[in-house]
């Protein structure tokens, strides 16, 4: 059984453990960065979810606070394709 990041920090805040708690790019990313990271991968969002088989409002029901765990791991994947290829750009720049 694969458990999803929500379902570990439920467990763990019930368990009473504080010093670990997931922070997930989508949690810390405003909505206008996140649609716009969707854009520069998929062209648009409309894109975006018919390429990831995901509900037609699911991108807008996340920023409304209605969790779905398909629509989150998506997005995760995108904004962590994006931070990885910042990161990459900002080593070769320093290398330069």
């Amino acid at each position: 059984m694969t458990l999803h990041w929500c379902m570990i920090s439920y467990y763990i805040q019930q368990i009473g453990l504080t010093c670990w708690t997931p922070t997930m790019l989508i949690e810390t990313t405003h909505p206008e960065d996140i649609k716009s990271a969707i854009r520069k991968r998929y062209g648009s969002v409309k894109a975006f979810v018919r390429a990831n088989d995901l509900p037609p409002t699911g991108v807008s029901d996340i920023f409304r606070g209605r969790v779905s765990a398909r629509v989150s791991d998506a997005i995760e994947r995108v904004l962590q394709e994006q931070s990885s290829e910042s990161s990459s750009l900002d080593r070769s720049s320093r290398a330069a």
